[in-house]
């Protein structure tokens, strides 16, 4: 998918940096790790992944759509991140309710990079006959991430939960709202072409779409197909295409 958005030496001294860490606390860290821009880094984790039936295919790219609260579940249980699949576009991925996405995409400087939208939905207002969603500025890489290598199924990521909630505020959230999205591409404007997708719930049927998961963030705790609070189930085989077909996800919340 495309999608339209705004040395050996290095890696070897990233990869050694990376050990020093695990010897120091003892935890799997792959890749290069990255510190927020603005340098907190002891709040709560969100670690994520998702895993397609296929293959992390490079000329798609994959988003990890989420929206922040500071009441408890369950709240706005219709108005989280969930596909565009049709006409009017916007911005030819995500709609409802988001407030940031990490996107995997290999023409990226860094595949996995973060943004923040700058018009999202204001929270507790019905949306106006305007643009959402349309504009946003990246923010920092997530502080730890996996390289996908060829052949690879897997985007694995971590995140601070102040890379997602505004400044200030982190100490206020009580929840996240979170849906996986793939596509093979992504038409803006006026283009009368479709696309193949998939994101949480079963695609092929019009109730199906609608699916977002809803995670609180008020204990340690790992959530998993199998095992999350809206009871989502994500079939295999709801795209034609595996490189696009989601089969398993996990999102693992660790308090400070």
């Amino acid at each position: 998918m495309r999608i339209l958005s705004s040395n050996s030496l290095l890696h070897r001294r990233c990869y050694l940096k990376s050990l020093w860490a695990l010897a120091l606390s003892g935890l799997m860290v792959a890749g290069c790790a990255k510190t927020p821009a603005n340098g907190v880094g002891a709040n709560t984790r969100i670690h994520i992944t998702m895993t397609v039936a296929g293959q992390i295919k490079p000329n798609y790219v994959y988003i990890v759509a989420i929206r922040w609260a500071k009441s408890n579940p369950p709240f706005d249980q219709e108005r989280g991140p969930i596909p565009v699949i049709a006409s009017p576009w916007g911005n030819g991925f995500v709609a409802g309710r988001a407030n940031v996405f990490m996107r995997w995409d290999s023409f990226q400087a860094q595949p996995y990079q973060m943004f923040r939208f700058t018009n999202p939905i204001p929270d507790d207002q019905v949306p106006q006959d305007e643009p959402y969603l349309t504009n946003w500025v990246q923010e920092a890489d997530p502080i730890n991430y996996v390289d996908v290598t060829d052949g690879g199924s897997t985007l694995d990521f971590e995140l601070d939960l102040s890379q997602i909630a505004p400044s200030g505020e982190v100490a206020s959230m009580k929840a996240l709202q979170i849906n996986f999205l793939t596509m093979d591409r992504v038409p803006t404007g006026g283009d009368s072409g479709g696309k193949y997708y998939d994101g949480l719930g079963d695609t092929r049927t019009p109730s199906g779409i609608n699916k977002f998961l809803t995670i609180p963030l008020d204990r340690n705790y790992t959530y998993t197909r199998t095992d999350n609070p809206e009871f989502i189930e994500e079939p295999t085989g709801d795209v034609s295409d595996p490189d696009l077909d989601i089969k398993d996800w996990s999102v693992k919340v660790t308090l400070p």
